[in-house]
């Protein structure tokens, strides 16, 4: 899986801090990331470029409508909200995927919140005796 290129980046970056700008870029990014995944094979080393997506969604999100933002709305606007779900669940099937390469003991998340967009977790269930085993080497 190829992270987003500089001039899909840079594109995103361009888009004006307004609600329409703002779902330009997600719709842009939607198309990236959907030609990005078609026919992928994953394998764990493909989890920093699900990062790389999940951080350009939530550059064009909270420039939106993060604190910082000039421009303070009360919440998602209609469009906005359904590419931003549309988006996070593209994350989560790559995401998945990725998992599935990593062991049963993998745990992951995606969340879509307001008003950063879209996060990743992937943390490893460890057993109290994998850490003592560790240990005592």
């Amino acid at each position: 899986m190829e992270m987003p290129d500089e001039a899909l980046r840079n594109e995103v970056s361009a888009q004006p801090d307004t609600e329409a700008g703002c779902a330009r870029a997600l719709e842009r990014i939607e198309e990236a990331l959907t030609a990005e995944l078609k026919n992928q094979e994953f394998g764990a080393q493909d989890m920093p470029a699900v990062y790389a997506w999940a951080s350009l969604i939530s550059f064009a999100v909270g420039r939106t409508y993060g604190p910082a933002s000039p421009m303070r709305f009360p919440g998602f606007a209609a469009d906005v909200a359904q590419k931003v779900a549309s988006l996070g669940v593209l994350v989560l099937r790559a995401t998945q995927e990725i998992a599935s390469h990593l062991g049963e003991n993998t745990i992951f998340g995606v969340s879509v919140g307001f008003p950063w967009g879209v996060s990743v977790s992937l943390s490893f269930e460890v057993s109290v005796r994998a850490v003592q085993d560790i240990f005592n080497r």
